[in-house]
Formats: structure tokens, C-alpha cells, sequence
């Protein structure tokens, strides 16, 4: 973008201009696009206003009352529905949308987020119940991933969470992890993003019964 707003508009009024292109992007993006991604495409944008830019399309579908809102997810920004229609949309999607998660697949991935990476076998330590399925299930999701192999016999997958995690749980990065147990609680299918595989809302009922301990992140966390 030029140094100087075009005659007769301040700063903020010349990046309004970018906001249908940043729309008409987040519309037909499939995964959250990072503030770099953006610039990179729209031209004369920089990374520096990228959130500028968000933060005028957020205002003109609050102000405007509509149905959408802008999410930061992932490192990323997406459009997504406003909770307000939640139960309408999840209505029409019934069925549609990937299955939920499991109460097994919900520790897991809990136990992951907090203490990665993380061995199988710590994991069953943990939990007490083996867990290779449900490790088996995450990782065809696409929410965690074997990141490094452990300093142990036989070399052990450690694993880790992925941005696919992020965006299911509606997470920008881990460090917006909620309370522990909290995490152990099922997303709502409430804001639908331009996909209707992206799942995303306030965490609602389960109690999972497992003991805190290992909620406690790694001390060199």
C-alpha cells in the first residue's frame, strides 16, 4: 500500500478499502489464512494491516447485524456463523458434519495438548487403558501428529497437536488453552466456517473422571 492515503481519505477510511477482497478470500478459503498469506494476495496490502483490515469487517458485520463474524483461529482468520444461529445451522447440517469426538478421544487429545510431546505409553500411564486406537482415530482427524521420536529404547513416537486441533477447539495458538477441564468438554458445532467440516463453539458437558495430575504442563513448557 502507498505511504499516503489516496486525496481526501484518512488511513483508517483507505484500508476499508481492502475489506470486500479480505471477504471474498475468508469466503472461499478451506483452512484459516494467516495475516502473511493475506498480503501475499490482495494487492498493496501489507502483513502490518491485515488486522486493521479484520477488524473493519468484524465492525461492519456487527454493526450491520448479520449473520457472519470473523474468527482468529489457528494462527489464521476465518469467516464463521455467529452463535446466535448456532441451532438453526446445526439443524440444516445434522448429519453433515464430522462426527464428534469420543470421551477416550477427548482425554487423549486433552492429555496431548497440555504435556506434548508425549509418548503412547505415557499417555496409557495416564489414562490406564490402552490407547493405541483411539492415538489411531487423532491422528486420521488430523488433530495431532508424530512429531519426534523419544531419546528411549525403541525410539518411541512422541506425539503433538496440530492446527487442525486449534481450529476444531476454536483456539488461535496453545497458549489460549482453557482451564483443563474445560478442554475435556465437547466443541459445539456453533460457527460454521466456509467449510462445513470446521467445528467450533463454547465447550459443553463431560466429565471425565480422570485424575489432575497430568494436567500439570511439563515444567520446560
Amino acid at each position: 500500500m502507498s505511504d499516503f492515503p489516496a486525496e481526501g481519505m484518512n488511513e483508517h477510511q483507505a484500508l476499508r478499502q481492502f475489506v470486500p477482497e479480505v471477504e471474498a478470500l475468508l469466503f472461499a478459503a478451506e483452512e484459516p489464512l494467516r495475516e502473511e498469506e493475506i498480503a501475499s494476495i490482495v494487492p498493496d496490502l501489507l502483513e502490518i494491516e491485515v488486522e486493521q483490515v479484520m477488524q473493519a469487517l468484524e465492525q461492519r458485520y456487527r454493526d450491520g447485524g448479520h449473520a457472519l463474524t470473523v474468527q482468529r483461529v489457528a494462527g489464521g482468520w476465518r469467516l464463521a456463523t455467529h452463535p446466535e444461529y448456532a441451532d438453526l445451522v446445526r439443524s440444516h447440517l445434522k448429519g453433515k458434519l464430522r462426527g464428534r469426538l469420543s470421551r477416550a478421544s477427548l482425554e487423549t487429545v486433552s492429555i496431548i495438548a497440555y504435556k506434548h510431546p508425549i509418548s503412547r505409553a505415557e499417555i496409557e500411564q495416564m489414562r490406564g487403558v490402552d490407547s493405541s486406537g483411539t492415538l489411531r482415530h487423532l491422528l486420521d482427524r488430523g488433530l495431532i501428529k508424530a512429531s519426534s521420536r523419544a531419546e528411549a529404547p525403541g525410539r518411541p513416537h512422541l506425539y503433538t497437536t496440530t492446527d487442525t486441533f486449534l481450529t476444531y477447539f476454536g483456539l488461535d495458538s496453545l497458549f489460549d488453552l482453557p482451564d483443563p477441564a474445560d478442554l475435556l468438554e465437547q466443541p459445539d458445532e456453533a460457527s460454521i466456517g466456509s467449510e462445513v467440516s470446521v467445528q467450533h463453539g463454547p465447550f459443553v458437558g463431560s466429565d471425565s473422571g480422570v485424575e489432575e495430575e497430568w494436567y500439570r504442563p511439563r515444567e520446560d513448557d
